[in-house]
């Protein structure tokens, strides 16, 4: 027993009229008559009665119809939710972050202007993120933290300038500007699982120039305030990190991090063999346009 062939016999049981319910089903009469033959051939038991040339249901056929018209609108509303599902799962935009707060503001002016798409955040570890398993449609975040084959790699907005924010109470309070070989001695104030990418930024950098820091502070975005005022460490971070993370309220002193080995930018990225939908294409082509690679 088909599912095309209950179909055909509730469309025949609603009209009773073999020609009118072909054209409706645009097939031939004959064919549809040989549908329900079978039919009725597998049932055991005829569902019409056939005077001449008029169809009409039998007490078989009217039992029957009650069946399988309940059962065809059970399996039609399933396949609904499905469909609206898979809509649902077209319409949703799914990325990973490192650094949320900085692209708050894109977010909400794409969830303003393309409201009918979804997006989903998280933040994800470095491991998750350079996993073969990785299971969003793209990455923004800090080009450093890719380290894993597969990606295509998009730069976006101007490159960064690195900064480290100290202590009014702190020795080098006084500084305009500072090498990245005088920080040997600091102590880093990160944001370990709260932004992974904070980690990655001093290792990278100090790294980089042939060292390794001496003492790390993991925090969150409160606690790392607090450390700073209290002279317990330092931080080193991008200008575009810092002003979208810290409020300025005068205790705390910014210094310009003469650096020529790295420099820091923002990127979306995905893999190469993952599947865009309309919705990410549209998300992919705004952000490319909102943030424009800058020289500088």
């Amino acid at each position: 027993m088909e599912l095309l062939q209950l179909r055909y016999f509730c469309a025949l049981a609603e009209s009773q009229h073999l020609s009118s319910t072909a054209k409706k089903l645009m097939i031939s009469p004959p064919s549809l008559s040989i549908t329900i033959a079978r039919l009725e051939k597998e049932l055991g038991l005829p569902l019409f009665d056939r005077v001449k040339r008029n169809i009409r249901l039998n007490d078989n056929g009217r039992l029957f119809y009650e069946h399988v018209k309940q059962s065809l609108e059970i399996l039609d509303q399933g396949i609904g939710e499905i469909d609206q599902i898979c809509h649902q799962l077209e319409n949703t935009v799914k990325i990973a972050l490192t650094s949320p707060m900085i692209w708050n503001d894109f977010f909400m002016e794409f969830q303003a202007s393309y409201p009918e798409i979804k997006l989903e955040t998280a933040v994800v570890t470095l491991e998750e993120l350079n996993r073969e398993d990785f299971s969003y449609d793209f990455f923004m975040g800090n080009g450093w933290d890719i380290t894993s084959g597969g990606w295509i790699i998009r730069r976006i907005g101007r490159f960064e300038q690195s900064l480290v924010l100290v202590s009014k109470k702190h020795p080098l309070a006084f500084r305009k500007v500072i090498s990245v070989e005088e920080l040997k001695e600091e102590t880093f104030i990160t944001l370990g699982e709260t932004n992974p990418t904070t980690d990655n930024f001093v290792l990278k950098l100090c790294e980089s120039y042939g060292f390794h820091p001496k003492s790390m502070l993991k925090a969150n975005y409160f606690t790392r305030i607090s450390h700073l005022k209290n002279n317990d460490g330092v931080v080193l971070i991008s200008d575009l990190g810092l002003s979208k993370n810290f409020i300025d309220d005068g205790s705390i002193h910014k210094i310009k991090v003469r650096d020529s080995r790295l420099r820091r930018y923002q990127t979306i990225s995905w893999k190469e063999n993952g599947r865009h939908s309309s919705a990410s294409k549209k998300f992919l082509s705004t952000v490319l346009a909102y943030y424009p690679p800058q020289d500088g």
